[in-house]
C-alpha cells in the first residue's frame, strides 16, 4: 500500500533551503556621498576607483589632477560647491576628466581648467567615450593640438547650464567636439572658443561630425572663431537642432560665420537668432551640398557680414551645390 510522505517536514527543509539561498545572495551596496577635500590632502582619482554605482562624490578646493574614469566605475557624481570654489585642474599636463565607453558619470556645480593634449590626442578638458552630464560646470582654458579644446564626445553629452569659454584647438572643435548626441540646454553658454590655430579648420564653438546635436532654451552660441569655416558651429553630415537659441558675433575667416552645414546634414531651425556673424562668404548661415536641406522657422537672421571682397555667398544667408532650403516666417 502506498504512503504519502510527510508533507509539514519537507515544508519545512524547502523553507531552510529557500533561506540558505536568500541569505547566500550579497546584497547591493548602498550609495554613498563620499567626501573628498582636496585642499586637505583628498585625492579625488582614489575616491572615484573605490566609488560604487550611485555614489556621489562632494568635493571642495582645488584637485589638481588628471582623472580616468574606467573598468567597472559607472553611475557616479562628481559634485562641487559651484564653479570657482571647486576646481579640477590638469596642470596642463592630459586632459582633465577622460571617461571610457559604457561609463555614465555626472558632473555638477564646478570648474574644470588647464587641461592640455598634444599630438593627436583629443579632447583637452574631457575626453569621454561615454555617457556623460554636466549640470553648472564651466570648462575654461583648455586646449588641444587636436579635436575637441574643452570637450571631445564621442558617446552622449547632455549640458545643462554653464559655460564652454576661453579654449581652443589646432585642428576642429574649439569649444566642443562631438560624433554622438549632444545636447545643449539651460541657458548654457559656449563662448569664446577658437579653432584653427592653423588653417583649414572648423567649428570655432561646436563641431559635429556626424553627430546629433541640439542647443534649445536659451544657450547662447558667442563670439568664437574658425580660421576656415563655421565660426558658431560646423555641421558635418549631422542633424543639427536650434530651438530657442542665440547664435551670435561669431566668425569664421571663409564660410558661415555662423552656423556651417554641409555634406548631406540637417539643420532645423526654430525660435532662434543669427546675429552678428561674420565670415568671408555667408556671415550667417551657410548650407550647401546635395542632400544637405535647412529649415528657418520663426526666426531672426540679423546683422551678419560677408567680408569676401567679391561681395560673394550673402550676407546673412547663403544655400549653395544643390542644398535644400525652407524659410518661414523669418
Amino acid at each position: 500500500m502506498y504512503t504519502a510522505a510527510p508533507r509539514k517536514k519537507l515544508s519545512t527543509v524547502l523553507t531552510l533551503i529557500t533561506l540558505m539561498t536568500v541569505l547566500a545572495i550579497p546584497s547591493p551596496a548602498l550609495a554613498a556621498d563620499i567626501v573628498v577635500d582636496c585642499d586637505g590632502g583628498g585625492v579625488l582619482q582614489t575616491e572615484i576607483n573605490g566609488s560604487s554605482p550611485g555614489d556621489r562624490l562632494l568635493v571642495s578646493g582645488t584637485c589638481t589632477e588628471n582623472i580616468l574614469i574606467d573598468l567597472l566605475i559607472t553611475g557616479i557624481e562628481i559634485k562641487g560647491d559651484g564653479p570657482g570654489l571647486t576646481i579640477l585642474d590638469g596642470g596642463l599636463l592630459d586632459s582633465v576628466i577622460r571617461i571610457t565607453s559604457g561609463r555614465t558619470v555626472t558632473i555638477s556645480d564646478l570648474t574644470i581648467q588647464n587641461g592640455a593634449t598634444s599630438g593627436l590626442t583629443e579632447g583637452g578638458g574631457i575626453w569621454s567615450a561615454g555617457t556623460l552630464i554636466l549640470n553648472n560646470v564651466e570648462i575654461v582654458n583648455n586646449t588641444t593640438t587636436a579635436n575637441g579644446g574643452g570637450i571631445f564626445a564621442g558617446g552622449s553629452l547632455t549640458v545643462n547650464g554653464g559655460k564652454i569659454n576661453d579654449n581652443s584647438a589646432v585642428f576642429d572643435g574649439g569649444g566642443v567636439y562631438t560624433t554622438g548626441t549632444a545636447v545643449f540646454d539651460g541657458a548654457a553658454e559656449i563662448g569664446a572658443n577658437g579653432a584653427g590655430n592653423t588653417a583649414g579648420r572648423h567649428g570655432g564653438g561646436i563641431y559635429s561630425n556626424a553627430g546629433t546635436v541640439t542647443l534649445q532654451n536659451d544657450t547662447h552660441l558667442f563670439d568664437n572663431s574658425a580660421s576656415d569655416s563655421g565660426g558658431g558651429i560646423y555641421n558635418s553630415g549631422g542633424s543639427l537642432t536650434l530651438s530657442f537659441a542665440a547664435v551670435n558675433g561669431n566668425n569664421a575667416t571663409v564660410g558661415g560665420g555662423g552656423v556651417y552645414s554641409v555634406g548631406g546634414g540637417t539643420l532645423d531651425m526654430t525660435g532662434s537668432s543669427v546675429d552678428d556673424n561674420t565670415a568671408g562668404a555667408a556671415g550667417g548661415i551657410l548650407s550647401a551640398d546635395p542632400g544637405t536641406t535647412a529649415s528657418i522657422t520663426d526666426s531672426f537672421v540679423r546683422n551678419n557680414d560677408a567680408t569676401n571682397p567679391a561681395g560673394t555667398g550673402g550676407g546673412g544667408i547663403e544655400n549653395a551645390t544643390s542644398g535644400t532650403m525652407t524659410i518661414d516666417n523669418t
